[in-house]
């Protein structure tokens, strides 16, 4: 398997803007998603439409914080939706 890839924030000179779901921090679509290649648990804060057919899965995940000895710390990341790099919990 291989790890997800980071999606960069939209930017004007990227074309039209994806169309953004948000969903809520109660009830929130919960993924695993393999980082460094680790599995970790995220919860879906939103999804990102892009007009190519790109999907971007904008997640809270827990990682390491180099800067404070690798403690777990939480994260806003978007990743490229990959079911080889992300799966639902079951």
């Amino acid at each position: 398997m291989h790890d997800a890839v980071e999606v960069p924030p939209w930017r004007p000179e990227m074309g039209r803007p994806p169309r953004v779901r948000v969903y809520p921090a109660r009830g929130a679509p919960q993924l695993r998603v393999r980082v460094d290649g680790v599995m970790r648990s995220a919860s879906v804060t939103a999804r990102h439409d892009w007009p190519s057919g790109v999907i971007g899965v904008q997640v809270a995940i827990r990682l390491p914080t180099p800067d404070l000895g690798g403690r777990l710390e939480t994260y806003g990341r978007t990743y490229l939706w990959d079911p080889a790099a992300m799966h639902t919990p079951e």
